[in-house]
């Protein structure tokens, strides 16, 4: 989910849409669901990331404002794709997609797409990830602002290729930077000072380095503490200590 004065946005990925509620921001009320159509996007990686996609549908899963909320990115997660929309702070309208990227270094497909529905047609959706998984999968994971530089990063797992994190422009999509990652990786989040990026990868964590500008560099592989190793970590945010 993703706020900004007034407004909450969620992702309702089996319903293929977002949910907006106006938000009271002195109460922590909040006001009727409005359900957002997003229509239909290209998908990103193998034929069998078309099969899955056609089966389970793009599946939003998170979403992100740019500095001055009036653009909202969308990561969907079976597609492996991120658009980016109008948001009317006066109403909480959704606008149609202005820009469409990949959230990693890969061409949007179409060849396969026709046959891919036709078959998510007959079979069920674990039958249609099994057949899918030899051709190789991605899943976008995770889309977030750097405040101080106002650009889009954008986290993807790969089975079997690993995961990669992506730099957007956050008024065209258009991609800034390309950089592999750790094995899966899921949530991030920023320092205060957004110097740092912390990302969950598997069987730990890893930690980037982050310019002003938003350039990601020197990655630092890190396990978890004694005691719980082995457990897989889903999300992370940073907290930081009073003095």
């Amino acid at each position: 989910l993703a706020a900004c004065p007034g407004w909450l946005v969620c992702c309702d990925a089996g319903q293929a849409c977002l949910v907006v509620y106006s938000l009271d921001q002195a109460s922590g009320q909040l006001g009727q669901p409005q359900p957002c159509s997003l229509g239909e996007s290209p998908v990103v990686g193998s034929a069998g990331q078309a099969l899955v996609a056609a089966s389970m549908g793009p599946r939003p899963r998170h979403v992100a404002f740019t500095a001055q909320h009036e653009r909202l990115a969308v990561l969907c997660e079976c597609t492996n794709v991120v658009t980016l929309h109008a948001f009317d702070m006066a109403d909480g309208s959704v606008g149609p997609a202005l820009h469409t990227c990949a959230s990693f270094e890969s061409m949007p497909r179409s060849v396969g797409c026709g046959i891919a529905r036709s078959l998510a047609s007959l079979l069920p959706t674990k039958v249609a990830l099994l057949a899918a998984l030899p051709f190789g999968l991605a899943a976008a994971a995770e889309v977030a602002l750097h405040p101080p530089s106002g650009r889009l990063l954008v986290t993807t797992r790969g089975v079997p290729r690993g995961g990669s994190l992506r730099g957007l422009d956050p008024q065209s999509l258009a991609s800034l930077q390309d950089i592999a990652a750790g094995d899966s990786p899921r949530s991030f989040t920023f320092d205060r000072a957004g110097s740092t990026l912390i990302a969950c990868v598997k069987g730990g964590l890893e930690t980037y380095r982050v310019a002003p500008d938003g350039e990601v560099s020197s990655r630092t592989v890190s396990g978890l503490p004694e005691g719980l190793h082995g457990l897989e970590v889903d999300c992370v945010e940073c907290v930081e200590r009073s003095a």
